[in-house]
């Protein structure tokens, strides 16, 4: 068995190798039914996934799946005042409060890194001008790296 053959693992699905990126690549689907991509950078590519933490990885993903809304919502708790005062144009945006910042945004992929640190990246849905909103969380969940953050 090639080391980039196709995995099918009972909790990811089918992960398969993209040569261009360097990394594993599968999809969930989040509770919204919005399919999000994912990719797993390893430490040695040569080495098979299962020697990489994939149990680590299984038990990361299925918690983000579960808990995509509260992400979603500590998100809101973190960035909804900062974009009331600085970002907010009461001629052009619908969202007037957290529950509408939080509904609007909404996850468009995953980055898992050597570490196994997950990088979550958010559509932030025009609210802050098309930037990206990203928050790295470590195994499952039991604490966010740090503040959500806007990149773009």
């Amino acid at each position: 068995m090639s080391e980039h053959e196709a995995i099918d693992d009972p909790v990811l699905g089918r992960l398969r190798w993209d040569a261009v990126r360097g990394e594993w690549v599968f999809a969930f689907t989040v509770p919204s039914g919005k399919s999000v991509r994912v990719g797993i950078t390893p430490e040695d590519s040569r080495l098979p996934l299962e020697h990489q933490g994939l149990t680590e990885i299984r038990d990361c993903v299925s918690w983000i799946v579960i808990n995509e809304p509260s992400i979603r919502a500590f998100i809101a708790d973190h960035m909804f005042e900062g974009w009331k005062s600085g970002w907010y144009d009461e001629e052009i945006d619908e969202v007037i409060t957290k529950e509408g910042f939080q509904e609007a945004i909404s996850m468009s992929g995953v980055s898992i890194l050597e570490d196994r640190v997950a990088t979550l990246y958010y559509n932030d849905a025009g609210l802050f001008g098309g930037h990206a909103i990203v928050l790295s969380v470590r195994g499952r969940g039991e604490h966010f790296i740090d503040e959500p953050q806007l990149w773009g």
